[in-house]
């Protein structure tokens, strides 16, 4: 099985790679892919399968796919089929298409690792060497493999790479290439909670003025303790009596803030099995500062409603149309557009709202959340990375329904889209003027 697949650099072709082993039967359109390209390793991405090869290649020149990296397609058909055509619509590489339809850190690439063999720490030990390539073998020496970069930036001085060539070809040193993570990773934290086996009621446990016994050991109970009672002293039994409170668990610093413990009585708890830490993804959300917007719908004017009735009347007949709303300032074409998603939403499908500058987000964003509530989901290059990644995330599970952004959000990996609204579709914004190069509001009427 072969796969031919994008490349994330500013080269138009694809590239035919094997699928070896059981990766054949894992691998789909849409999946990402660790490549050998040249000297490095780059993310790829599948954009099409084929049982044999496509063109009058020698099969022996085919490289190997390195590694799968995705068990299911993190980009739809739907993506796939729209990038392809951004790509060839804008004379523009797919696979720069692709990544600019993904958060930050979706894709990595390999970064050149030093490291000492036994034979440069045999000439460092002897210290026979010249002043340069002893200081290069010194900054190796204290690790491993030490990235090519930060040597350059700890020697601070010229020629580094003629530097690097010269100690590989003495043996005294290896070069190698190192995959960089992928960022494209949840937030997670620590959160603790009560054993299920526990009782809630802090009434429950006895409270040893000394050191805490350990409960498997009888005869080391506290003056006065029934038998078969835990022993705890009274850090403890604060932590127990503040867990007690939330059946979902803690987070762990907020535990020791509330409980005014260490981090060590939470251990101890943990070892004796009264308490489980465990971790738990969190949420970074964009939205969490702005407070929803709670002004209520007005009445539509005959103007609006015409207007409305015609968007809705296509809604409901499943059939594409692309209408021009004209209006000027305060005219409330806000309204219509809360309208016509709400409407999209009610038939069970999802709405998509491009505005020309980030600056509007927070406006509409306010709107949409009274509406809409956290079915809303954003999308901006002034998001953090982690920010981007957990929004893109909600998106593609299914969690948010409604996405606002600016030009890059029409690439959002929504399912079922039903209404797709560009403010402002004049401006000049919406024209991407980087690689890749597209026009926001042309690509959301071929979306």
């Amino acid at each position: 099985m072969f796969a031919e697949v994008a490349v994330p650099i500013y080269i138009r072709q694809t590239f035919t790679y094997r699928l070896p082993g059981d990766m054949a039967s894992r691998a789909q359109p849409g999946c990402r892919v660790l490549v050998p390209f040249g000297k490095k390793f780059l993310t790829a991405f599948i954009v099409d399968l084929h049982e044999s090869l496509q063109s009058e290649v020698d099969e022996s020149d085919i490289k190997d796919i390195e590694e799968l990296l995705d068990e299911s397609p993190i980009i739809t058909p739907e993506i796939l089929e729209l990038t392809r055509w951004v790509s060839d619509y804008y004379f523009a590489p797919w696979g720069e298409c692709l990544r600019a339809a993904l958060p930050a850190g979706a894709t990595s690439i390999s970064e050149q690792v030093l490291s000492l063999t036994d034979a440069g720490r045999k000439a460092l030990t002897e210290g026979r060497l010249a002043p340069s390539k002893l200081e290069a073998l010194q900054a190796l020496a204290g690790a491993d493999f030490v990235e090519a970069r930060q040597l350059e930036r700890s020697l601070a001085r010229p020629r580094v790479g003629a530097l690097v060539r010269q100690l590989t070809r003495d043996g005294l040193i290896t070069v190698s290439q190192r995959i960089g993570e992928t960022r494209m990773k949840p937030k997670l934290q620590n959160v603790v909670r009560l054993k299920s086996q526990w009782p809630a009621a802090s009434g429950q446990w006895s409270v040893d003025s000394g050191q805490a016994r350990d409960s498997q050991h009888p005869k080391k109970k506290a003056r006065g303790a029934t038998r078969g009672e835990p022993q705890l002293n009274e850090k403890q039994r604060r932590v127990i009596e503040t867990l007690a409170s939330s059946s979902e668990g803690i987070p762990f610093s907020d535990l020791l803030e509330a409980a005014d413990v260490s981090s060590s009585v939470v251990r101890t708890l943990e070892k004796r099995g009264v308490v489980e830490v465990f971790a738990r993804q969190v949420r970074r959300d964009p939205l969490a500062h702005i407070a929803p917007d709670d002004a209520a719908l007005v009445t539509l004017t005959g103007e609006q409603q015409l207007a409305l009735d015609q968007i809705e009347a296509r809604l409901a007949e499943r059939q594409y149309s692309t209408f021009l709303l004209h209006g000027v300032t305060s005219s409330g074409k806000t309204e219509i557009y809360i309208r016509a998603m709400r409407e999209a939403i009610k038939q069970g499908l999802t709405a998509l709202m491009l505005v020309p500058e980030i600056s509007l987000t927070p406006v509409f964003s306010r709107r949409l959340r009274a509406q809409f509530g956290e079915s809303v989901a954003i999308l901006h290059s002034s998001l953090s990375e982690g920010e981007r990644t957990d929004e893109w995330r909600r998106i593609k599970h299914g969690d948010a329904r409604v996405v606002i952004g600016t030009r890059s959000a029409v690439f959002a990996p929504l399912e079922s889209l039903g209404i797709v609204i560009v403010d402002e579709e004049h401006d000049g914004s919406y024209k991407q003027d980087e690689t890749p190069r597209y026009h926001g509001r042309d690509t959301a009427i071929v979306r």
